[in-house]
Protein backbone atom coordinates (compact mmCIF):
# COMPACT_ATOMS: atom_id res chain seq x y z
CA UNK A 1 0.00 0.00 0.00
CA UNK A 2 1.19 3.55 -0.72
CA UNK A 3 1.09 6.48 1.65
CA UNK A 4 -2.07 8.10 0.20
CA UNK A 5 -4.37 5.60 1.88
CA UNK A 6 -5.81 4.13 -1.29
CA UNK A 7 -5.39 0.47 -0.30
CA UNK A 8 -5.73 -1.10 3.17
CA UNK A 9 -3.96 -4.33 2.23
CA UNK A 10 -0.71 -4.56 4.22
CA UNK A 11 1.49 -7.29 5.64
CA UNK A 12 2.99 -7.41 9.09
CA UNK A 13 6.71 -6.65 9.08
CA UNK A 14 9.08 -9.50 9.80
CA UNK A 15 11.13 -9.41 12.96
CA UNK A 16 14.37 -9.51 11.00
CA UNK A 17 13.26 -6.62 8.80
CA UNK A 18 12.44 -4.47 11.82
CA UNK A 19 15.76 -5.32 13.47
CA UNK A 20 17.66 -4.59 10.27
CA UNK A 21 15.86 -1.27 9.88
CA UNK A 22 16.78 -0.17 13.41
CA UNK A 23 20.41 -1.21 12.82
CA UNK A 24 20.48 0.84 9.63
CA UNK A 25 19.07 3.86 11.45
CA UNK A 26 21.71 3.54 14.18
CA UNK A 27 24.54 3.13 11.68
CA UNK A 28 23.33 6.11 9.66
CA UNK A 29 23.13 8.32 12.76
CA UNK A 30 26.64 7.30 13.87
CA UNK A 31 27.96 7.89 10.35
CA UNK A 32 26.64 11.46 10.27
CA UNK A 33 27.84 12.16 13.81
CA UNK A 34 31.35 10.92 13.00
CA UNK A 35 31.41 13.12 9.92
CA UNK A 36 30.47 16.12 12.05
CA UNK A 37 33.21 15.24 14.54
CA UNK A 38 35.75 15.05 11.73
CA UNK A 39 34.78 18.59 10.65
CA UNK A 40 35.59 19.95 14.12
CA UNK A 41 38.67 17.82 14.80
CA UNK A 42 40.99 20.83 14.27
CA UNK A 43 39.04 23.09 16.63
CA UNK A 44 39.41 23.26 20.39
CA UNK A 45 39.32 19.72 21.88
CA UNK A 46 36.33 20.36 24.16
CA UNK A 47 34.33 22.39 21.65
CA UNK A 48 32.49 19.44 20.11
CA UNK A 49 32.03 17.79 23.51
CA UNK A 50 30.49 20.92 25.00
CA UNK A 51 27.69 20.97 22.45
CA UNK A 52 27.45 17.22 21.78
CA UNK A 53 23.84 16.84 23.08
CA UNK A 54 22.64 19.73 20.91
CA UNK A 55 24.46 18.41 17.83
CA UNK A 56 22.95 14.94 18.34
CA UNK A 57 19.48 16.45 18.81
CA UNK A 58 19.82 18.57 15.67
CA UNK A 59 20.97 15.54 13.70
CA UNK A 60 18.04 13.46 14.99
CA UNK A 61 15.67 16.27 14.01
CA UNK A 62 17.03 16.38 10.45
CA UNK A 63 16.69 12.62 10.11
CA UNK A 64 13.17 12.77 11.58
CA UNK A 65 12.12 15.58 9.24
CA UNK A 66 13.22 13.75 6.09
CA UNK A 67 11.90 10.35 7.18
CA UNK A 68 9.03 10.21 9.68
CA UNK A 69 7.70 13.67 8.86
CA UNK A 70 7.59 13.13 5.09
CA UNK A 71 7.39 9.37 4.55
CA UNK A 72 5.86 7.86 7.75
CA UNK A 73 8.95 5.68 8.13
CA UNK A 74 12.54 5.93 9.26
CA UNK A 75 15.30 5.88 6.67
CA UNK A 76 16.17 2.29 7.58
CA UNK A 77 12.52 1.27 7.17
CA UNK A 78 12.34 3.09 3.84
CA UNK A 79 15.31 1.13 2.55
CA UNK A 80 13.65 -2.15 3.53
CA UNK A 81 10.18 -1.22 2.28
CA UNK A 82 8.56 -0.71 5.71
CA UNK A 83 6.20 1.99 6.90
CA UNK A 84 4.45 2.91 10.14
CA UNK A 85 0.71 2.23 10.28
CA UNK A 86 -1.70 3.81 12.76
CA UNK A 87 -3.26 1.07 14.92
CA UNK A 88 -6.10 3.40 15.94
CA UNK A 89 -7.13 4.31 12.40
CA UNK A 90 -10.87 4.33 11.73
CA UNK A 91 -10.69 5.22 8.03
CA UNK A 92 -8.27 5.04 5.14
CA UNK A 93 -7.17 8.66 5.49
CA UNK A 94 -5.86 7.95 9.02
CA UNK A 95 -4.31 4.59 8.19
CA UNK A 96 -0.77 6.00 8.41
CA UNK A 97 0.80 8.14 11.14
CA UNK A 98 -1.14 11.26 12.06
CA UNK A 99 0.48 14.65 12.59
CA UNK A 100 0.03 14.26 16.35
CA UNK A 101 1.81 10.91 16.33
CA UNK A 102 4.69 12.34 14.31
CA UNK A 103 5.16 15.24 16.73
CA UNK A 104 5.02 12.93 19.76
CA UNK A 105 7.50 10.62 18.04
CA UNK A 106 9.88 13.57 17.64
CA UNK A 107 9.37 14.57 21.27
CA UNK A 108 10.22 11.08 22.53
CA UNK A 109 13.11 10.30 20.19
CA UNK A 110 14.70 13.76 20.04
CA UNK A 111 13.74 15.62 23.20
CA UNK A 112 14.03 12.59 25.48
CA UNK A 113 17.68 11.71 24.67
CA UNK A 114 18.67 15.40 24.73
CA UNK A 115 17.10 15.94 28.16
CA UNK A 116 18.72 12.77 29.48
CA UNK A 117 22.16 14.03 28.40
CA UNK A 118 21.59 17.56 29.73
CA UNK A 119 19.77 16.67 32.94
CA UNK A 120 22.82 17.21 35.18
CA UNK A 121 23.63 20.62 33.68
CA UNK A 122 19.99 21.76 33.86
CA UNK A 123 19.75 20.50 37.44
CA UNK A 124 22.81 22.52 38.50
CA UNK A 125 21.55 25.72 36.86
CA UNK A 126 17.92 25.59 37.98
CA UNK A 127 18.43 24.42 41.56
CA UNK A 128 20.62 27.43 42.26
CA UNK A 129 17.61 29.67 41.70
CA UNK A 130 14.69 27.37 42.62
CA UNK A 131 15.67 24.79 45.20
CA UNK A 132 12.38 22.87 44.92
CA UNK A 133 13.17 21.86 41.31
CA UNK A 134 15.85 19.45 42.53
CA UNK A 135 13.15 17.02 43.62
CA UNK A 136 11.52 17.23 40.19
CA UNK A 137 14.80 16.36 38.45
CA UNK A 138 15.31 13.46 40.84
CA UNK A 139 11.88 12.14 39.90
CA UNK A 140 12.78 12.52 36.24
CA UNK A 141 15.91 10.39 36.73
CA UNK A 142 13.80 7.71 38.39
CA UNK A 143 11.30 7.90 35.54
CA UNK A 144 14.14 7.52 33.01
CA UNK A 145 15.30 4.33 34.73
CA UNK A 146 11.79 2.87 34.68
CA UNK A 147 11.47 3.87 31.03
CA UNK A 148 14.59 1.90 30.18
CA UNK A 149 13.26 -1.12 32.06
CA UNK A 150 9.95 -0.84 30.24
CA UNK A 151 11.84 -0.57 26.93
CA UNK A 152 13.63 -3.82 27.71
CA UNK A 153 10.34 -5.54 28.53
CA UNK A 154 8.84 -4.16 25.33
CA UNK A 155 11.73 -5.55 23.30
CA UNK A 156 11.30 -9.00 24.88
CA UNK A 157 7.60 -8.91 23.98
CA UNK A 158 8.59 -7.94 20.45
CA UNK A 159 10.85 -10.98 20.20
CA UNK A 160 7.93 -13.18 21.22
CA UNK A 161 5.17 -11.68 19.07
CA UNK A 162 7.05 -9.79 16.34
CA UNK A 163 5.30 -6.41 16.67
CA UNK A 164 6.43 -3.00 17.99
CA UNK A 165 10.16 -3.27 18.60
CA UNK A 166 10.37 -0.05 20.61
CA UNK A 167 8.38 1.23 23.56
CA UNK A 168 7.79 4.44 21.60
CA UNK A 169 5.75 2.49 19.06
CA UNK A 170 3.54 1.02 21.81
CA UNK A 171 2.96 4.40 23.43
CA UNK A 172 2.00 6.04 20.12
CA UNK A 173 -0.01 3.10 18.78
CA UNK A 174 1.99 2.59 15.59
CA UNK A 175 3.23 -0.61 13.96
CA UNK A 176 5.79 -1.23 11.24
CA UNK A 177 4.20 -2.98 8.25
CA UNK A 178 4.88 -3.71 4.61
CA UNK A 179 2.74 -1.13 2.74
CA UNK A 180 2.40 -3.42 -0.27
CA UNK A 181 2.13 -7.15 -0.79
CA UNK A 182 5.54 -8.76 -0.62
CA UNK A 183 6.68 -11.53 -2.89
CA UNK A 184 8.32 -14.64 -1.51
CA UNK A 185 11.81 -13.76 -0.36
CA UNK A 186 14.49 -15.60 -2.28
CA UNK A 187 17.42 -15.88 0.08
CA UNK A 188 20.78 -16.85 -1.36
CA UNK A 189 23.38 -18.22 1.01
CA UNK A 190 26.38 -18.15 -1.32
CA UNK A 191 27.72 -14.90 0.11
CA UNK A 192 27.08 -16.07 3.67
CA UNK A 193 28.84 -19.36 3.00
CA UNK A 194 31.88 -17.56 1.65
CA UNK A 195 31.95 -15.22 4.65
CA UNK A 196 31.67 -18.12 7.09
CA UNK A 197 34.41 -20.00 5.23
CA UNK A 198 36.81 -17.08 5.25
CA UNK A 199 36.05 -16.22 8.89
CA UNK A 200 36.68 -19.82 9.88
CA UNK A 201 39.91 -19.91 7.89
CA UNK A 202 41.06 -16.60 9.43
CA UNK A 203 40.38 -17.84 12.97
CA UNK A 204 42.26 -21.07 12.25
CA UNK A 205 45.15 -19.08 10.77
CA UNK A 206 45.34 -16.81 13.82
CA UNK A 207 45.30 -19.86 16.09
CA UNK A 208 47.98 -21.63 14.07
CA UNK A 209 50.26 -18.59 13.84
CA UNK A 210 50.05 -17.99 17.58
CA UNK A 211 51.35 -21.52 18.23
CA UNK A 212 54.43 -21.12 15.99
CA UNK A 213 57.70 -20.07 17.61
CA UNK A 214 59.04 -17.82 14.88
CA UNK A 215 62.33 -17.14 16.62
CA UNK A 216 63.06 -20.85 16.97
CA UNK A 217 62.05 -21.42 13.35
CA UNK A 218 64.31 -18.60 12.19
CA UNK A 219 67.23 -19.87 14.28
CA UNK A 220 66.74 -23.41 12.95
CA UNK A 221 66.79 -22.22 9.34
CA UNK A 222 69.80 -20.00 9.94
CA UNK A 223 71.64 -22.88 11.59
CA UNK A 224 71.01 -25.43 8.83
CA UNK A 225 70.79 -23.30 5.70
CA UNK A 226 73.26 -20.46 6.26
CA UNK A 227 76.89 -21.64 6.43
CA UNK A 228 78.89 -20.41 9.38
CA UNK A 229 82.51 -20.37 10.38
CA UNK A 230 84.12 -22.81 12.77
CA UNK A 231 83.43 -22.40 16.46
CA UNK A 232 85.63 -19.67 17.87
CA UNK A 233 86.77 -18.65 21.33
CA UNK A 234 86.88 -15.29 23.07
CA UNK A 235 90.68 -15.10 22.79
CA UNK A 236 90.33 -14.76 19.00
CA UNK A 237 88.24 -11.60 19.32
CA UNK A 238 89.41 -8.58 17.35
CA UNK A 239 88.55 -4.91 17.64
CA UNK A 240 86.09 -5.26 14.75
CA UNK A 241 84.10 -7.85 16.71
CA UNK A 242 83.28 -5.22 19.34
CA UNK A 243 81.63 -3.00 16.74
CA UNK A 244 78.92 -5.34 15.48
CA UNK A 245 76.22 -7.46 17.14
CA UNK A 246 76.24 -10.97 15.70
CA UNK A 247 72.42 -10.97 15.60
CA UNK A 248 71.24 -7.53 14.48
CA UNK A 249 74.45 -6.23 12.90
CA UNK A 250 74.30 -2.93 14.79
CA UNK A 251 76.71 -1.54 17.36
CA UNK A 252 76.18 -3.74 20.47
CA UNK A 253 74.02 -2.10 23.12
CA UNK A 254 74.97 -3.37 26.58
CA UNK A 255 77.27 -6.00 24.97
CA UNK A 256 77.17 -9.62 26.12
CA UNK A 257 78.98 -12.77 25.07
CA UNK A 258 78.33 -16.52 25.11
CA UNK A 259 81.91 -17.81 25.03
CA UNK A 260 82.82 -17.29 21.39
CA UNK A 261 84.56 -14.33 19.80
CA UNK A 262 81.29 -12.64 18.74
CA UNK A 263 79.42 -9.91 20.63
CA UNK A 264 75.65 -9.57 21.13
CA UNK A 265 73.28 -6.87 22.29
CA UNK A 266 71.74 -7.72 25.64
CA UNK A 267 68.23 -7.82 24.17
CA UNK A 268 69.29 -9.79 21.09
CA UNK A 269 70.94 -12.66 22.92
CA UNK A 270 68.44 -12.92 25.78
CA UNK A 271 65.30 -12.66 23.63
CA UNK A 272 66.57 -15.38 21.31
CA UNK A 273 67.62 -17.61 24.19
CA UNK A 274 64.29 -17.21 25.97
CA UNK A 275 62.39 -18.06 22.79
CA UNK A 276 64.76 -20.89 21.80
CA UNK A 277 66.93 -22.54 24.50
CA UNK A 278 68.90 -24.27 21.73
CA UNK A 279 69.99 -20.93 20.30
CA UNK A 280 73.49 -20.87 18.81
CA UNK A 281 75.69 -18.09 17.58
CA UNK A 282 74.59 -17.34 13.99
CA UNK A 283 78.24 -16.72 13.01
CA UNK A 284 80.11 -19.71 14.41
CA UNK A 285 77.35 -22.03 15.72
CA UNK A 286 78.58 -21.75 19.32
CA UNK A 287 75.84 -23.27 21.52
CA UNK A 288 74.57 -21.76 24.77
CA UNK A 289 74.67 -24.57 27.34
CA UNK A 290 73.04 -22.71 30.23
CA UNK A 291 71.92 -19.17 30.93
CA UNK A 292 75.10 -18.67 32.92
CA UNK A 293 77.03 -18.68 29.64
CA UNK A 294 75.51 -15.29 28.80
CA UNK A 295 77.71 -12.74 30.54
CA UNK A 296 78.61 -9.08 30.01
CA UNK A 297 81.63 -8.31 27.92
CA UNK A 298 84.50 -6.76 29.90
CA UNK A 299 85.40 -3.95 27.51
CA UNK A 300 88.49 -1.92 28.26
CA UNK A 301 88.34 1.80 27.70
CA UNK A 302 91.21 1.56 25.22
CA UNK A 303 89.61 -1.27 23.29
CA UNK A 304 86.57 0.30 21.63
CA UNK A 305 84.30 3.27 22.10
CA UNK A 306 80.64 3.68 21.22
CA UNK A 307 79.89 5.63 18.02
CA UNK A 308 77.47 7.73 20.09
CA UNK A 309 80.19 8.92 22.45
Amino acid sequence: MNGDGQSPYVQDALRVSQLDASELDTELFELFRNEIKSVFKYFRPNMILQFSPEISAALRYILWHYSIQTADSTIGQKLLGLQYANDEATNRQEFWMTRKQKLLYALLTIGGPWLEERIDDIDDVTTRKVHHLKKMWSLFRIFAKFYKIASLVSFLVFLCFGKRQFLTERLLGITAVFPRVQSVRQVGFEMMNRELLWHGFAEFLFFALSSINFRRTKNFLMKHLVPGTATSVAEQRSVADYKECATCGEFPFNPHQIGCRHIFCYYCVWSNYKADPSYVCPMCQKKIITADDIVPVPIKSTTISSPLS
